[in-house]
């Protein structure tokens, strides 16, 4: 059953979860994307930027009782993630009074940015993907953190494919009432047959019947392994130098009391004291000690700067431009300079300039739909923008894929042209969480 999350003026998912922030979550579906929350799997659907709803899949020793239970949890923690106690219409329009010219007009009323919300993660998890970011790009983070959960996470389970509602049953067509039965024609008409008919219907459900979902791994799960065997297993899974890092700073954390990290994420803990403690760790620079105290620690006004908010801080707000390099002091300055201009929650700001600057999320799911039309040769002018998401969903489902792409489509761009539409299809595959691009042609029904 689907819970209503949040409404779509509060949340946008697709740019929220894929903008650089957290590297947990799995696109399971057209507009479905998947975690473990609280020890659960829990699928988030937002269709055309509507409703967010959530739904509770079923996992390694679950009860009804337990999983009706866990839904009023399930239901704070992602109220609490997403941070949905703040008003981001009320946030985003004192932000445009402070900054008309860089922010009203990078993000303005009615911007496919304006549900963009900042994470509130779990400390562990969150420190451990930003030393993995160090140098990297968000595919390949993202391949490091999975990589992490699924060989030192708990395992969780499998996603039921009854949970993904873009797999509908084939109806058989009603035979004539003369007609003899034919008890040994199979008939499809219950979603739990969903695995036997899903690969003629969607690419993304053969792959997702055997992936395994895994929470994020403990520090105690972590410091198991001795630092040394720890970082030679991760250098070995392609970490690089971030797998010493991760070793030592998961034994340094096992040293320090248990409630370390809490301490640091309470309010009366200024955000000044919590970057210099986290400086202390292993593979922590000022980058990502601001971004674990931003999305980890409650510390709102801290700005992580990149070379993406170096170019923003240079050209729009007259900060850093001398600067050679992206050194602690120029860190230091472009941080005020966004405190000064958006006050207490600046890191947040900077946030959606940031996915404003990368143009993240902006075009992902509607582009992925577009590529599975294209495969199936449905003209994208039958694909109307105006349509409910009730018959967007049934005019989807009813679509017989010509082919079978292997992978879960994570962002596509096709281009229709006179004779054909060519689609690039970024994808994640599921089973190893390794990138690949692939460039398919295919001639379009006149």
């Amino acid at each position: 059953m689907w819970t209503f999350l949040a409404k779509q003026c509060e949340l946008r998912l697709a740019t929220t979860l894929f903008n650089g922030q957290s590297f947990t979550w799995v696109q399971t579906g057209p507009w479905h994307y998947t975690n473990v929350i609280e020890g659960r799997i829990v699928t988030l659907r937002q269709v055309d930027d509507g409703p967010v709803h959530f739904q509770i899949g079923r996992t390694i020793g679950a009860t009804e009782s337990n999983a009706e239970a866990g839904s009023s949890v399930v239901l704070g923690a992602l109220r609490e993630y997403f941070q949905l106690d703040v008003d981001v219409r009320e946030l985003f329009a004192q932000w445009r009074r402070d900054d008309p010219k860089v922010f009203g007009e990078r993000v303005p009323v009615g911007s496919p940015l304006e549900g963009v919300r900042l994470l509130r993660q779990p400390p562990v998890e969150c420190l451990v993907s930003f030393i993995c970011s160090a140098n990297n790009n968000i595919a390949r983070i993202s391949q490091m953190v999975q990589t992490l959960k699924r060989e030192y996470g708990e395992c969780v389970g499998k996603l039921d494919l009854t949970t993904c509602d873009w797999i509908q049953p084939v109806q058989p067509s009603p035979a004539p009432p003369t007609a003899p039965a034919t008890p040994s024609t199979p008939t499809r008409t219950r979603k739990s047959d969903a695995p036997a008919f899903a690969e003629n219907i969607d690419p993304y459900a053969t792959t997702l019947s055997s992936f395994t979902f895994h929470a994020f791994p403990t520090i105690s799960a972590l410091t198991a392994i001795p630092a040394p065997e720890l970082e030679e297993a991760l250098r070995a899974r392609a970490f690089g130098y971030r797998g010493a890092y991760i070793a030592k700073t998961a034994h340094l954390l096992a040293s320090h009391p248990p409630t370390w990290l809490a301490t640091l994420r309470a309010p009366e803990t200024p955000y000044l004291v919590a970057r210099e403690a986290l400086l202390s760790l292993h593979g922590v620079g000022p980058k990502v000690a601001d971004c674990v105290a931003l999305m980890g620690l409650d510390k709102f006004s801290a700005v992580p700067v990149d070379t993406h908010v170096w170019r923003i801080a240079k050209r729009d707000y007259g900060v850093g431009g001398k600067a050679k390099s992206l050194n602690a002091k120029v860190h230091t300055e472009i941080g005020d300079a966004f405190r000064k201009v958006f006050g207490e929650r600046a890191g947040w700001a900077q946030s959606v300039l940031f996915s404003a600057e990368i143009g993240s999320g902006e075009k992902a799911d509607a582009a992925a739909e577009r590529a599975l039309l294209v495969s199936a040769n449905v003209s994208p002018e039958k694909w109307s923008a105006s349509m409910s998401p009730e018959k967007r969903q049934l005019q989807l489902d009813e679509i017989k894929m010509d082919e079978v792409l292997g992978s879960v489509l994570v962002s596509a761009d096709a281009a229709c042209l006179d004779n054909k539409a060519e689609v690039m299809v970024v994808a994640f595959h599921l089973d190893t969480l390794e990138t690949s691009t692939e460039v398919t042609s295919k001639k379009r029904k006149q």
